[in-house]
């Protein structure tokens, strides 16, 4: 899933500079016509994952309860 949704609008972005808009671009196009398909692009994880190895600092911009929602 994120190869093939999420690393051609992400692959060129360090992962620390990643922004809520980056996220929606990524989802907003498959959002209306493969909701179970963007559900399952863990951009979250990952961030979540890159911050707890101190590749990124901050919030989360793919937390979906506190920014996408």
């Amino acid at each position: 899933m994120l190869e093939t949704y999420a690393f051609p609008h992400l692959k060129s972005i360090f992962v620390r500079d990643i922004t809520e808009q980056d996220i929606k671009r990524v989802l907003e196009p498959m959002w209306k016509t493969k909701t179970e398909t963007a559900t399952r692009v863990r951009i979250e994880r990952v961030l979540d994952w890159a911050r707890a190895e101190g590749f990124r600092t901050g919030d989360n911009p793919a937390r979906w309860p506190g920014s996408l929602k």
